[in-house]
């Protein structure tokens, strides 16, 4: 197996021709592993993998079509839609009457949530369903699910603890025994050949094996498929296996961006020049480094030592999104270069004059007490005045916990007319926050953006025009950069535009 999970990754990079997969054996720090290159030198906004995922569940339900993880609209063709209702209707065969059984709540018992249970029935759906009667194009769909299943054998798995893996044993346990035998039949002659020739040691023959390893895999290498209109939005989470072989770091070349369908890209953020290794994120960019590290260690099993990581100075705004600000001056501290977390209180920050500050040291005692002080005060931030108080006092307006608040803000603001003017200038606070965090063509920062564009026009086109004019051409730049990390013709791209 392990020959061909080379073979098909291999195939899935040279498809698009830009990259190629490597095994090195003295990759640094996890030891061997795969490394995806970059062939030649790349522009921004190339696409170097395309790939549906063979295993993916939704992470709400309603407005989610089940199959393509999308927002379904009202101006969408019936054929685009016949794919879609075709599939969900053969898997609600399997669904209902475990649904009507309570068997989601019976496992619920066992810590397992739901979405991890619509994962294990899409797979078992893959295997139990057949391309009788189906539309063309669901048949496609199916088939390419499938294929893609084979991507999974070259996958790590993670546990994060006996209580968690005897849980989820426990589970499938009970969601194999309620099944139907000729479902657990076809889903085991499907899978089992996957798992026996995986990395992952001798194999029982039991489709409950199966099920567990789908979890482990799923927790060291999930990724999350998100609403085409809406980066920020998280609609489904599951396996997709070839894109799981591009590195972390925690300053990436590449994003991950969604497309219709279901479907996930990896896209360059830059240039790269030819023979560098591509990387994406797999953790949120705006988080302090070493709440990004805990992330890390606790759902991947390593310690990142990215360029970002072990070289925080060079980042301008890295102290920013993390530490207070000095009680003299103002700016950001950082810890001082002999002190290590803030965890000893011999430990000691400093306002750094080389970055502007006035040199003043700040014990950490007095950093903690800061933070603490300013997360009570934001978490009762009813008004924008209380969240302007403490960035002018305790903390710098980059520091996550002031967009957290800022973000609460918007929501609330945003449901009274009156207050619209007030919403608006929260959600551009975050958005020029974010976009001193993270790359320019960060798929979440532009819809931060775009948002911000929109409220702003909505409230010009009401009052002076020239403004209207000066969002006009704004909107005209953000477009330019979505169109390069999205792609003409992607639904985001495509609702870049004021309404008259």
């Amino acid at each position: 197996m392990a020959a061909r999970t080379e073979v098909a990754g291999a195939a899935a990079y040279a498809a698009v021709g830009v990259a190629e997969l490597l095994w090195d054996e003295s990759r640094h720090p996890l030891g061997a592993g795969w490394r995806v290159v970059a062939k030649k030198e790349l522009a921004p906004g190339t696409v170097v993998v395309r790939e549906i995922g063979c295993a993916v569940a939704a992470s709400e339900s309603g407005a989610i079509c089940p199959v393509c993880f999308d927002m379904h609209t009202s101006t969408q063709e019936e054929s685009e839609l016949a794919p879609c209702r075709a599939l969900a209707a053969r898997e609600q065969r399997i669904l209902a009457p475990l649904m009507q059984a309570g068997l989601f709540d019976e496992l619920q018992a066992y810590g397992v949530d739901r979405q991890l249970v619509l994962l294990w029935l899409r797979v078992i759906n893959l295997a139990a369903t057949t391309s009788d009667d189906l539309p063309a194009p669901a048949a496609a769909r199916l088939q390419a699910w499938r294929d893609t299943l084979w991507g999974l054998a070259h996958q790590d798995v993670s546990a994060p603890s006996d209580t968690w893996l005897n849980g989820v044993t426990m589970a499938a346990v009970v969601l194999v025994q309620g099944l139907p035998p000729a479902v657990v039949a076809a889903a085991t002659d499907l899978l089992l050949p996957l798992v026996q020739q995986s990395s992952h040691g001798e194999s029982s023959g039991s489709l409950v094996e199966v099920l567990v390893l789908l979890a482990g895999m799923l927790n060291r290498n999930g990724y999350s498929v998100r609403a085409a209109r809406e980066p920020n939005r998280e609609t489904a989470w599951g396996h997709f296996p070839v894109i799981a072989l591009v590195n972390h770091s925690c300053h990436p070349n590449c994003a991950v961006v969604s497309r219709p369908g279901g479907e996930l890209e990896v896209r360059t953020l830059g240039t790269v020049r030819a023979g560098a290794e591509l990387f994406v994120s797999y953790v949120d960019l705006t988080l302090p480094r070493a709440e990004r590290q805990a992330h890390l260690l606790a759902s991947k099993e390593f310690t990142c030592t990215c360029y970002r990581c072990q070289h925080p100075d060079a980042f301008p705004h890295e102290h920013e999104a993390s530490m207070p600000s000095c009680p003299q001056c103002g700016l950001a501290l950082r810890w001082t270069q002999t002190s290590a977390s803030g965890k000893d209180d011999t430990e000691t920050a400093t306002c750094y004059s080389d970055a502007g500050g006035c040199g003043a040291v700040v014990t950490a005692s007095a950093v903690q007490s800061r933070l603490t002080e300013a997360r009570e005060a934001l978490s009762q931030a009813g008004e924008p005045s209380a969240v302007a108080d403490v960035v002018g006092s305790l903390l710098p307006e980059e520091h996550a916990l002031v967009m957290q608040a800022r973000l609460r803000l918007f929501a609330r603001l945003n449901k009274d007319e009156a207050h619209r003017e007030g919403a608006q200038e929260q959600l551009a606070k975050v958005a020029a926050s974010l976009s001193r965090l993270v790359p320019t063509l960060w798929p979440e920062l532009l819809e931060f953006e775009w948002l911000a564009l929109r409220s702003a026009h909505a409230l010009a086109c009401e009052g002076d025009q020239s403004d209207a004019s000066r969002l006009n051409s704004r909107l005209t730049a953000l477009r330019s950069r979505a169109e390069r990390i999205f792609g003409l013709g992607h639904p985001f791209v495509e609702q870049l535009q004021f309404s008259t």
